[in-house]
């Protein structure tokens, strides 16, 4: 049995106070997150215009973001489709935001990919997996449990250290969404935020 580990209240009050590494600020920390909602609702147009708005260091909805590469694995996606979405946002950018329409799944080392893409181009502030459901290996557990975890546990530390946020898209049908904060500090002490 592994052990509790607490804290008290006066500890955390004389404690030094670390505060959140922000790729977008007061959005998207450093981490991992989930972009969860209904199908046809604007998630692929948002991952790209915040992807937009990193590489080329525009704030997004107001939000200042600390400029920097983004890998934006468009995984349902063609390179046409996406060319006439990027058409729509932005009639200029840069060098910066790198695209990919397959990736391995997490069984064939998608983390050793992006991990090496990371070392490839240490400016990288930003990674989008649009979507998990392309890269996942099938299982009988709950449709992400068994490779979300997994791939947490190969990846989070590896991103964090390099100050990396990073975001995996999921389509949920019949939901309506809605931008919640959702702080989690678990035992890969990732904080996210995530639609519900």
């Amino acid at each position: 049995m592994r052990t509790l580990s607490a804290r008290t209240a006066q500890e955390l009050l004389e404690g030094p106070i670390t505060e959140a590494d922000w790729v977008i600020e007061d959005l998207l920390p450093v981490g991992a997150h989930i972009l969860a909602g209904a199908p046809k609702i604007g998630k692929s147009w948002m991952v790209l215009a915040m992807g937009l708005a990193v590489s080329m260091g525009q704030p997004f909805w107001d939000c200042a973001v600390c400029q920097g590469a983004v890998l934006y694995l468009c995984l349902e996606d063609t390179y046409a489709r996406v060319k006439k979405r990027l058409w729509k946002l932005a009639d200029v950018t840069n060098n910066s935001f790198y695209l990919a329409n397959s990736a391995a799944t997490i069984k064939d080392s998608l983390a050793e990919q992006i991990e090496y893409f990371v070392i490839t181009y240490p400016n990288l502030k930003l990674v989008f997996i649009d979507t998990f459901q392309k890269v996942r290996s099938p299982s009988g557990d709950s449709i992400y449990a068994a490779d979300y975890g997994k791939f947490l546990a190969q990846h989070s530390v590896f991103m964090r250290l390099r100050g990396v946020a990073y975001s995996k898209k999921h389509t949920s049908a019949g939901q309506v969404v809605t931008l919640e904060r959702i702080e989690r500090e678990g035992s890969e002490g990732d904080k996210g935020y995530a639609e519900i």
